[in-house]
Parts: structure tokens; C-alpha cells; sequence
């Protein structure tokens, strides 16, 4: 059963590379507000969290809703479709209830209703006609990109209210560039693909364009994520090593991704650079560094253990098990040329 959900959800495709993003935006108000730990900034955390995994969930299910019957057509199979359409129209209402619900019970308003309504409609924009911003072009990498990954966070202004409106907006236009990003190389990825099928996106019409972007956007994100964590570096100095400590990790994994995978690492989802910053690292940093103020949001550190440990040591076991094989390489070609040298002797 739980696997069935697991599947229909596409619990995989989200849970540990955009959810900790989205939350790890409050972890940092909070540090920045010098947060003392309280149970209801927890209940909130925790409506965030069911907030942003429902809205993910729903991008999905909706997309598997609109496209029912041209999957069945095309012989793709997928779980929602073994269901009636009448059942599967229930599901994604049942989902959005699941969402909705907490939030209107811990802000009960028609302002958060209203923003809701909003995040929802925008979100299945993407996928339901007449809009199906998929299929058109640039305005689909807008709205994927915001959609997913940007305006959930609107919710906040709703739950957290804070004075420092502009870091969080600063975290959204991080987060929709990060997505905007992580579009431009799928369709980079399925482009011969989606040139056989005759699927029209924006890098199908705009190949070379497709490939001066992905830099662009990626050193914009470098750029705009090093001023929004330069003030809470500022006032914990550690986090500046650990920073320090990931670039290195980084350079390792670039050079590994092109040694192993023999790919292009800006253009590929293997080792995906600056993913585990934004969904591992920095929830574990900023859970850290709110312990510095109430030993009490040592919580946070076991739901991170929890959810985010293990798919964190395994994206970092890559550039580790690539360092250790490149210096035993190196080790045995010196053995080997010393040997050589000797012999000539």
C-alpha cells in the first residue's frame, strides 16, 4: 500500500529535491529572527511542510489526470490510470483538501483562503486546459519553474509573518530560477526525444539559446544564493567553512561527473550542482545554527536524520569514492613510472 502511494504521488520525484528547499526558507527567517524554539513555530513547520509535499503531489497527479486518456493511447502506464475517471477526479480533490485544510485551521481567514485558491490554480495551470502552459513554450518554463518551486512559499506571508519580507522574497526568486534551471536541462536532456515524438517545448524551438541559458542561470543562482546566506554566515562564521568545505566537494564532483559519465555537468541530472546545498546541506546548516540559540530545535536535526541523511550520504559518496580512486590511480602510476625508472637502471 505504502509503495502504491509512493508511486502515485511520485513521492520520489520530490520529497528529498524540492520539499527541504521550500522549507529550509523559514529555518532561515527563524535564524535570522534569532528564533527561540516554541511548539507552535513547530505546528507551523510542520503545516508548511504537509503544505509544499500536497502541492507537489497535486503537480503530479493533475498532470496524470489531464493526460489520461493520450497516455492510455500512447501505451503509458501509470498508476492513476487503473483508476476510473470519476475516482481519479476524487483523488486529486481529496488532495487538495488534504492541503488546504491545516492551513485555514492554523489561519482561518479569506486571505489565506484566497491565496490558497491562487497557488492551486496557478499550480494546475501547467497541465488542464484551456491554459496547459506545458505546451507553450517559454511561458511553460515560467510556469513550471514558479509553480512548483516559487509560489508555494507565498503560503508563508500567510502562516509566518515577519519583517523581513524582502529575504523572502529574495528565497523565491531563488527557488524560481533553481527551477528554471532544472526545466531547461529535462528538456535539454529529452530533446531528441521530444524532436522524434513532436512534442513542442521552449528548447525544441531554441536549441542553441537552451545552451548559453543553463550557465547563465546557474552562475545567477551562485550569485544570489551567496548574498542571501552572507548575512546569517555573518553572525555564524562556521557556516563560511562548510561552504568553503562543499565548494571543494563540488569541484571533485564536476570533474567526476565528467571522468565517470563522461557528460557535460551543467547539462545533465547526474550530480546535479548546488541540489544538495539547497535540499541537504543548508536544512541541516540552519537547523544547526538555530540550535545555537534553543537546544530545543534539535528536533529539526532528527527530522532531517530521518528524511534527508541517507539520500545526502549517497549523493555525497560519489566525489568521495572518486577522490579515493583518482589518488590510488595517481599513487599507482608513480609506482609503476618509478618501477619503469629503475629497470632502465
Amino acid at each position: 500500500m505504502i509503495s502504491s502511494f509512493v508511486k502515485l504521488f511520485r513521492v520520489n520525484e520530490w520529497y528529498d529535491s524540492k520539499i527541504p528547499m521550500l522549507t529550509a526558507a523559514t529555518y532561515y527567517l527563524l535564524v535570522r529572527q534569532h528564533a527561540r524554539f516554541s511548539y507552535e513555530a513547530l505546528t507551523m513547520i510542520g503545516i508548511l511542510i504537509l503544505f509544499y509535499s500536497v502541492s507537489m503531489a497535486l503537480g503530479y497527479i493533475v498532470n496524470d489526470y489531464a493526460d489520461m486518456e493520450t497516455d492510455k493511447l500512447a501505451g503509458k502506464k501509470k498508476l492513476l490510470h487503473k483508476f476510473s475517471k470519476r475516482t481519479a477526479l476524487l483523488i486529486v480533490i481529496g488532495t487538495v483538501l488534504t492541503g488546504c485544510l491545516p492551513v485555514l485551521l492554523y489561519s482561518p481567514n479569506w486571505q489565506t483562503a484566497l491565496l490558497l485558491a491562487f497557488i492551486y490554480l496557478f499550480g494546475v495551470s501547467y497541465s488542464v486546459p484551456p491554459f496547459r502552459f506545458k505546451e507553450k513554450g517559454v511561458w511553460g518554463l515560467i510556469v513550471s519553474s514558479t509553480a512548483q518551486r516559487c509560489f508555494p512559499l507565498l503560503i508563508i506571508f500567510a502562516l509566518q509573518p515577519t519583517e523581513m519580507e524582502w529575504v523572502l522574497l529574495l528565497w523565491m526568486l531563488l527557488s524560481f530560477i533553481d527551477g528554471l534551471r532544472y526545466i531547461l536541462v529535462h528538456q535539454y536532456i529529452d530533446l531528441e526525444n521530444d524532436m522524434i515524438s513532436g512534442v513542442r517545448t521552449f528548447t525544441t524551438g531554441h536549441q542553441k539559446m537552451t545552451m548559453r541559458l543553463i550557465p547563465v542561470v546557474f552562475l545567477s543562482e551562485i550569485l544570489l544564493t551567496g548574498i542571501i546566506l552572507f548575512p546569517a554566515a555573518a553572525e555564524h562564521l562556521w557556516m563560511l567553512y562548510v561552504l568553503a568545505g562543499y565548494v571543494v566537494i563540488s569541484v571533485i564532483r564536476w570533474q567526476g561527473v565528467k571522468a565517470v559519465f563522461r557528460q557535460k555537468p551543467l547539462y545533465t541530472y547526474y550530480q546535479m550542482p548546488l541540489e544538495d546545498l539547497y535540499n541537504h546541506y543548508l536544512p541541516l546548516m540552519l537547523s544547526t545554527a538555530l540550535m545555537e540559540y534553543d537546544q530545543k530545535w534539535v528536533v529539526l536535526l532528527l527530522i532531517w536524520a530521518v528524511f534527508l541523511l541517507y539520500p545526502a550520504a549517497v549523493r555525497l559518496s560519489f566525489p568521495i569514492q572518486f577522490l579515493v580512486k583518482s589518488i590510488g590511480n595517481n599513487i599507482r602510476k608513480k609506482r609503476t613510472s618509478l618501477k619503469n625508472s629503475a629497470e632502465k637502471k
